[in-house]
């Protein structure tokens, strides 16, 4: 793998870092140009876009610092500033990411289910892209396999060298296309009636593959409690959360109007 990119003999870059831009990118693009086929007004969705960064960057962040490596920090404090060496927690980035989208869509006065079903294709298609990333860098790599689709890694990056192991961030990654798909066609046929309906169906489609493929990672992902990781038991609650919102009596989408 390629965890740094060196355009000239000067200048070092992280591919990681280079990939989730241009993720980031695809997502606020494809984000502003759903709106107006969703009955939502573009610009807002730009403006909403950067409280989502800035929230998500803050929040995968915070929980790197806080579950993974907190005594690292304490020791050091100055490296929490040094985001540049890698270091964020998707989960992490999803509720700084919901905490940004919140405070932006109370003071704009908006409907945040309606928004959150708008996002909830961008989500999977963002968070399978990114996972390229981690391939790319090396890290939320897999246990030692023998399969006949098994990845090495090559020296300098978190993985083990030339051992041959599962290629968890492949799986995210197709797994969250599928997911992107069925979002896309429950959007199409208007199948989910109840607004915010489909980000229900995200998180429990999300959560239950994330379960999944935790069993494969052997990554370092902070404390585990009775064999499983934090992780782990985020995509539970996330999946219940879901199932409880998804069955229970909110609103429906022919109930709003235009924002």
């Amino acid at each position: 793998m390629h965890p740094l990119f060196t355009p000239s003999a000067h200048i070092t870059l992280s591919s990681y870092l280079l990939w989730m831009s241009f993720t980031f990118c695809i997502c606020v693009y494809y984000f502003y140009k759903r709106a107006p086929s969703h009955f939502l007004s573009s610009k807002l969705a730009a403006s909403l876009s950067l409280w989502i960064m800035m929230g998500g960057f803050f929040g995968a962040r915070l929980f790197h610092v806080v579950l993974e490596y907190p005594d690292y920090y304490i020791a050091s404090p100055s490296e929490i500033f040094k985001f540049w060496n890698g270091g964020f927690v998707y989960y992490g980035g999803l509720a700084g990411g919901f905490l940004g989208a919140w405070l932006f869509m109370r003071q704009k006065h908006q409907i945040m289910a309606r928004w959150l079903d708008h996002a909830a294709p961008v989500l999977a298609l963002g968070y399978g892209i990114g996972r390229l990333g981690c391939l790319w860098a090396g890290c939320c790599y897999g246990k030692i396999c023998d399969l006949p689709w098994a990845i090495t890694f090559g020296p300098n990056v978190e993985a083990p060298a030339f051992v041959p192991v599962h290629p968890t961030q492949v799986y995210a990654f197709l797994y969250e296309l599928c997911v992107y798909a069925i979002l896309i066609y429950l959007e199409k046929k208007k199948a989910l009636q109840k607004m915010g309906s489909v980000f229900y169906t995200w998180m429990i489609l999300h959560g239950t593959g994330r379960m999944w493929i935790e069993q494969y990672r052997a990554d370092f992902r902070g404390p585990e409690f009775f064999g499983f990781s934090v992780s782990t038991y985020i995509s539970l609650l996330l999946v219940s959360l879901g199932l409880f919102l998804l069955l229970g009596k909110t609103p429906t989408a022919k109930a709003t109007t235009r924002a």
